[in-house]
């Protein structure tokens, strides 16, 4: 959410003007209308994972998106954007590893149902060493339709080295994408 500073002034009681003894302040609470999840795709070095960008309710009409999108930049490199709309053209700022500054105008906007995904972030996994680890992503000021929006869900990567494996291997019980096979170069 935000806050936002109103000021009143020329208050008129019974037809005098009297002075505002304390200024009102404005507290907007988003409703929670994203969530980010976790990735889709191998975690393995060289390969791509996907995250997802949902809307958590109904949306009548979306008709524009501003977001942006923390990672860590020894784990992650930026790949590219696919936007479900095909009236929408994403632009992105990735020039500073490790953020991506993202933003979708619609020029005709379209209604989304709750849980549908509007935005996937495609990201090349790089190799980080020789254990695996969870990794958090932060996806922050988020606007939806120029309206300041809380995300519900932050992403979480899994990394996993891999290296001499032989057949299908499958992500543990409590990994993001638990029971997802592994795939990529080997």
């Amino acid at each position: 959410g935000y806050t936002k500073d109103l000021v009143l002034s020329g208050v008129l009681v019974n037809g005098i003007e009297s002075e505002v003894s304390r200024q009102p302040v404005f507290n907007y609470i988003g409703s929670e209308p994203l969530s980010a999840d976790n990735f889709q795709g191998s975690p393995v070095a060289g390969s791509v994972a996907t995250m997802a960008i949902r809307v958590e309710r109904d949306v009548q009409s979306l008709a524009g998106v501003d977001l942006e999108v923390s990672y860590d930049a020894a784990l992650l490199e930026f790949d590219s954007l696919t936007a479900i709309s095909d009236t929408t053209s994403p632009g992105v700022n990735a020039t500073q590893p490790g953020r991506l500054i993202i933003s979708l105008p619609d020029s005709r906007p379209r209604a989304f149902q709750q849980g549908e995904a509007f935005l996937r972030v495609n990201f090349t996994v790089l190799p980080a060493g020789d254990s695996s680890f969870d990794s958090q992503l932060v996806v922050s000021e988020a606007l939806l339709n120029g309206v300041p929006a809380a995300v519900s869900n932050q992403p979480l990567f899994t990394y996993i080295p891999v290296s001499d494996v032989r057949g299908q291997a499958l992500l543990w019980s409590g990994a993001a994408n638990a029971g997802a096979p592994l795939t990529g170069e080997v």
